[in-house]
Order: structure tokens, then sequence, then C-alpha cells
């Protein structure tokens, strides 16, 4: 508000992108940077380290997601680390930290970054990855379906819950299949006896 009243206010645009760099609020810290480069004289700004901060965190976004896309989570974590170092109160790195650690199969890290959270879609999502994850389909369906209750438009619960609906239907399945072949076998072995 202060910098809308007097956009030459320096200190205002300080603590507002210091804050939305914990954040990880990478796209408004760079449109308060480009604003205060605008509006306040170099000399008022010497020595704030916002803008290398918002600069190296938006590299590091980029790392982030490209690393998580092409399945390299162990390089994806190392640059959520980094990335957390910088953005402290980023929860939605927290929560791609934990999805990284569920896809190489460190549940109990990811339980505990789950823990420390407030109950909402993404973390009941996570629920979910972990019990589809260790092919708990029954409770990850439940999950999901949670999650999307919560946030009908959440892409990632609706695919995870419609490929645990496929495998718990495939498990039926073979389960009713090898009992099949199982009484076939015992048919076949009191007619021969």
């Amino acid at each position: 508000k202060a910098i809308e009243i007097d956009p030459s206010f320096y200190k205002g645009y300080f603590h507002a992108i210091n804050s939305l760099v914990n954040l990880g609020n990478v796209e408004q810290a760079q449109i308060y940077v480009s604003k205060m480069q605008k509006n306040i004289i170099e000399e008022d700004i010497m020595g704030f380290d916002g803008v290398p901060k918002v600069q190296k965190l938006v590299c590091l976004h980029e790392e982030i997601l490209k690393s998580f896309k092409e399945k390299r989570f162990e390089e994806c974590l190392k640059h959520l680390e980094d990335a957390l170092s910088i953005a402290t109160a980023c929860q939605q790195y927290k929560f791609w930290m934990a999805e990284c650690l569920i896809k190489l199969k460190r549940y109990s890290k990811a339980k505990k970054i789950i823990a420390d959270h407030a109950r909402d879609s993404y973390t009941i999502y996570l629920e979910g990855l972990i019990a589809f994850s260790t092919m708990d389909y029954g409770l990850s369906i439940e999950r999901f379906r949670e999650a999307l209750k919560l946030n009908p438009d959440f892409k990632k619960a609706l695919k995870y819950k419609n490929l645990a609906e496929e495998h718990k239907k495939m498990d039926v399945e073979n389960f009713v299949k090898q009992s099949d072949d199982f009484v076939e076998q015992g048919n076949i072995h009191f007619r021969t006896h």
C-alpha cells in the first residue's frame, strides 16, 4: 500500500520483494523489482539483496520444473533445497519436495513434510500418492476423491484417481482369474485321483 501512495518509497519495495521471495512468488517479485528499478534511483537500492535473490529463484524455479518434468527427482530435490534456502516459507516448494520423495520411495520423509502442513487438497493428494505408490489402491482412491472434493480442478488428483481405479479393477480381475484357475486345478486333480 505504501508504494502505491509513494512509488519512490524504496523500503516498501524492499519489504514487498523480500516477502514475495520468502513465499516463493517469483512472478510477483519480478514485477516489483521492475517497478522498483523504474521508480527508485540506483543509490537508494545499493546493497539490497532482494534483486539477486529474485534472479536466483527464477533460475532455480526453471530448473525445478525442468528436472521434475524429466523425472530427475534427485536433481529436483537439490534444486528445491536451494530454492527453499531463499524462499523459506514457500509451501509449493515443500509440496514438490514431498512429491519427489514419494517418487523416490522415501515415504517417511514425505510424510513428515505432509504432517507439518495444514490438511488441504494438496496434502490429501500427497497422502493418496503415497497410498498409490505402495499399491493401496482403495485408500488412494479415497484420498484422491477427497482432494477433488476440495479442488474439483485438481488435474493430478483426477489422473491418479483414474489410474488407481484401473489398478484396483485389474487386481480384482487377476484375483478372480487366479481363483478360477485354482478351482479348475483342484477339479482336474479330483477327477484324476
